[in-house]
């Protein structure tokens, strides 16, 4: 990736706003899901399982470019207007 591109062009990656939230809400429910279970697990004495440990990994290192997109796509005069 050419690192003179500025982040607005970021958004031009996933440019439909119903695509953008089926991402974000997929990957939120992912993490409530996979998070429950481990919290569920481990409330019980059970060692985590594998499977769980690498998709808790997973869904971190995803969590960089899902923000990545979030941050592309959010804009910086609705952010000012917060303020």
């Amino acid at each position: 990736m050419n690192e003179s591109t500025p982040s607005s062009s970021l958004g031009a990656v996933v440019s439909n706003l119903s695509v953008r939230r089926f991402i974000y809400s997929t990957y939120v429910l992912a993490l409530l899901v996979v998070g429950a279970t481990q919290v569920a697990l481990t409330s019980l004495g059970i060692t985590n399982p594998d499977w769980l440990i690498a998709t808790l990994a997973v869904l971190g290192y995803l969590g960089v470019p899902v923000a990545g997109l979030a941050v592309a796509n959010t804009s910086k005069k609705a952010a000012a207007a917060e303020l």
